[in-house]
């Protein structure tokens, strides 16, 4: 059995800015966009109301990102549903 050497774990996990969550709230806003676009798809009932919920979700890890980024808060499109209270 080989030995156990921490040091190599971290140096073979290392990511780069990118990988490690620089654009990542990009990626969570284009889900939110799609997630949108399939909600208003849709006529009513619980398949829309389902896809909004995604669509908020994908918005909120967007922001939480962001915020984990130490990016500014950025103001919601009219379109976006204001953030849930906690």
């Amino acid at each position: 059995m080989e030995p156990f050497f921490p040091d190599r774990i971290i140096r073979e996990n290392q990511f780069t800015p990118e990988e490690a969550g620089m654009d990542r709230s990009k990626e969570f806003r284009k889900n939110a966009d799609a997630c949108s676009e399939i909600a208003d798809a849709q006529q009513s009932g619980p398949k829309k109301k389902r896809f909004e919920r995604l669509a908020e979700g994908w918005s909120d890890l967007a922001d939480q990102q962001d915020w984990l980024d130490g990016e500014p808060e950025r103001k919601r499109s009219a379109k976006e549903p204001p953030p849930r209270a906690s």
